[in-house]
């Protein structure tokens, strides 16, 4: 048994070092960020928000506590990980590496929660379909602001 942990465990660590490699290269060739920046010309952005994605069915499990962040330009809504949740399978299982046009976007409602205020963003993605995600927000009125406005 102490000869298969022997060779076991160097295996996984450098398959975790290769996967992390690959996916910060494929991250900067794809010229996606690994970590978060305002975007210019910016009307919101706010880091550690949290939310989850009805993007496809995968992504309800994931709900991202204080790891995103969000930034509205006046063409654009923008919502993804910070480092480094960036890397490797994050982005695709929670549904958050997204950058919406604002004319694709269907609706943005207010919803009281339990505990705490949620914005609900409706959009349709490049097949036409309606998908829908969920922010915590701690500065809802301006993210609403800046929707509207642009």
């Amino acid at each position: 048994m102490e000869r298969l942990t022997d060779v076991l465990v160097p295996s996984l660590v450098v398959l975790l070092i290769f996967g992390l490699v690959v996916s910060v290269v494929q991250r900067l060739r794809a010229e996606k960020p690994l970590f978060a920046e305002p975007p210019l010309r910016a009307l919101f952005f706010e880091t550690w928000v949290s939310g989850y994605s009805n993007i496809r069915a995968v992504n309800l499990i994931a709900y991202c506590r204080n790891c995103l962040h969000v930034s509205v330009t006046p063409s654009d809504l923008h919502v993804g990980l910070h480092f480094p949740w960036t890397l490797m399978f994050f982005p695709a299982l929670t549904g958050f590496d997204l950058t919406i046009p604002k004319s694709d976007i269907v609706s943005v409602d207010c919803q009281q929660g339990r505990f705490r205020g949620a914005v609900v963003v409706q959009f349709k993605n490049p097949q036409g379909q309606v998908r829908s995600f969920r922010l915590y927000l701690s500065r809802s009125p301006e993210f609403l602001a800046a929707m509207r406005s642009g």
